[in-house]
């Protein structure tokens, strides 16, 4: 064998490994598992840093008791949001926030078989669905749940809230509204748990980012019948204004998605912004529209998480701001 074929057969083989490493970090519906030792190192940490004054010493503590522990998963996270002991430190001097959702975020983990059963409902509608082990965190309130390296994290100071949530300066009266109530969580990670099976993540378009993200919403609603509490009222807004709102998305949909993300995704206390997430509503409309005109919904299902061409996913819906 010549050096040519020797590293061509190398690459092949390589390129080979890579595909079955990828599909080893998938589980099944039977063998994913959730994940709560971050949130168990959180609150022993929370516990010994709540009454110190001296920043360094809380500083020290909050490194060495959660950061420095926290799994392989979260570590990933921790570098992607930049998170510091010293950020932490400022966050946990709300004690009363932190103390008002610790109870709920216990209660998460008495929740599990419904958890697990919600998100293995999945192949109901999508017998290909790739499951994950799902981390469960406590944040600096970047996400609410989010898809990193094909595992689902779930952060809980942003999906714990109840009546008994209490703040000193953290949260205000207008912030609490972007906090999903903690009856919202099957919602919330169903939605995750679609992003998890898209073949079709990769857009570089407004209207790329809306199908992605309508799509999970689309199901997510289909199967739990329920939204995440943060996006009702945008929801009630959207369905008064559809064709207003449809308007103004198509003069953005085909600019890129960086460009004008700002105007329609996570875009709370944003200036002239009347609703945030309006992104996901009119992306909901537009898979809607093409899910209910289909005869096979499986189908429907399956084109709508692999499909690429996103015009031609919206050429097919027929959608025209429901009229």
């Amino acid at each position: 064998m010549n050096i040519l074929a020797m590293k061509k057969s190398f690459f092949i083989i390589l390129f080979i490994f890579c595909l079955l490493s990828c599909d080893n970090n998938y589980k099944t519906e039977d063998t994913f598992q959730l994940i709560y030792t971050d949130v168990d190192n959180f609150w022993k940490m929370y516990d010994k840093v709540k009454t110190i004054q001296k920043e360094g010493k809380r500083v020290e503590i909050i490194k060495i008791e959660y950061l420095d522990k926290a799994t392989l998963v979260f570590k990933k996270l921790i570098k992607k949001d930049k998170l510091t002991p010293k950020r932490f430190s400022n966050y946990l001097k709300d004690t009363l926030f932190y103390n008002s959702i610790r109870q709920s975020s216990f209660d998460f983990k008495k929740d599990s078989t419904t958890i697990k059963n919600t998100i293995k409902s999945f192949s109901k509608i999508y017998p290909k669905a790739k499951y994950s082990d799902v981390y469960f965190v406590i944040g600096l309130f970047n996400h609410g749940g989010v898809v990193l390296d094909r595992r689902i994290i779930f952060q809980l100071e942003t999906n714990a809230k109840t009546k008994f949530l209490k703040s000193a300066f953290l949260i205000n009266k207008q912030q609490e509204e972007y906090l999903n109530l903690k009856s919202s969580f099957t919602s919330t990670i169903f939605h995750e748990q679609v992003h998890l099976s898209q073949k079709n993540k990769n857009r570089k378009t407004l209207l790329g980012d809306a199908i992605v993200e309508g799509s999970a919403n689309l199901l997510m609603y289909l199967q739990t019948n329920n939204l995440p509490s943060t996006i009702e009222k945008t929801y009630e807004y959207g369905l008064k204004n559809e064709f207003e709102v449809w308007q103004r998305f198509k003069l953005d949909m085909q600019k890129e998605r960086i460009s004008v993300q700002h105007k329609w995704f996570n875009n709370y206390g944003a200036k002239n912004i009347i609703y945030p997430d309006l992104g996901y509503f009119i992306g909901h409309k537009i898979c809607e529209s093409y899910y209910n005109n289909a005869k096979n919904k499986q189908e429907a299902v399956a084109f709508l998480l692999t499909e690429k061409n996103f015009n031609k996913i919206l050429a097919l819906s027929n959608y025209n701001g429901g009229k």
